[in-house]
């Protein structure tokens, strides 16, 4: 049987509908991360049409624009678990996962950025300095959100914000980040592409618990 450590400090008189937003901004999330997992098939399988030494490979310029539009709308719908899990965690009134979860929000935007400068980059030579400074500021990026993450996962962890499995997911989340995420981008692309589209999963599992985690949270208490 699980217990809880913490309870909520408040409910609202208006709970029913904020809740109904944290279930929205959890699927926002959930269907964000499943699309940006799915988007790992065509960068791998779609044949290279430029050179390594091209910053838009395997894209060309034009497709790589397009491609980085995409993935900065996706990156978008990672801020709504973000926010939900903020909103759901706040009743428990942990300043600690609320610190964590502005670094993280703060990482998203700059992940968010980083896609929005890529695309400037688009003509440039993979060793140019501009490209390589863009490439630079996702690794800033990763880091915000990997440290958040952790941040907050481990007091969600600790004082059992959510339960089962979703107790878990926001650290593990944010320790995909040290421990799979960084080798892996800076080696083969392939390995790269796989951890990406590997942690684009995790963060559909977050959506997906901040989602469940009111009708998860009632089914606890009646017990």
């Amino acid at each position: 049987m699980s217990t809880r450590l913490s309870t909520p400090v408040r409910r609202s008189a208006g709970e029913s509908r904020s809740s109904g937003r944290i279930r929205t901004l959890g699927l926002i999330c959930a269907v964000g991360g499943l699309l940006g997992a799915a988007s790992v098939v065509p960068m791998l399988a779609v044949p290279p049409m430029v050179g390594p030494d091209r910053f838009s490979y395997p894209f060309t310029a034009g497709w790589h624009i397009a491609a980085e539009v995409f993935f900065a709308l996706q990156h978008l719908t990672l801020l709504a678990g973000v926010v939900g899990l903020a909103a759901y965690c706040g009743r428990y009134g942990s300043r600690l996962v609320r610190a964590g979860l502005v670094v993280t929000g703060l990482g998203v935007l700059t992940l968010v950025g980083c896609e929005v400068l890529a695309a400037t980059a688009a003509y440039e030579p993979s060793d140019s300095p501009w490209a390589m400074t863009v490439g630079s500021l996702y690794g800033v990026a990763m880091l915000l959100m990997g440290v958040g993450l952790l941040i907050a996962g481990l007091v969600i962890a600790r004082r059992r914000m959510l339960t089962g499995w979703a107790r878990w997911i926001t650290l593990a989340t944010g320790g995909y980040v040290f421990v799979i995420l960084f080798p892996a981008v800076f080696g083969p692309n392939v390995a790269g592409r796989l951890a990406i589209g590997g942690w684009m999963l995790a963060w559909a599992a977050v959506g997906w618990a901040v989602a469940r985690a009111e009708q998860d949270d009632g089914a606890v208490q009646s017990r």
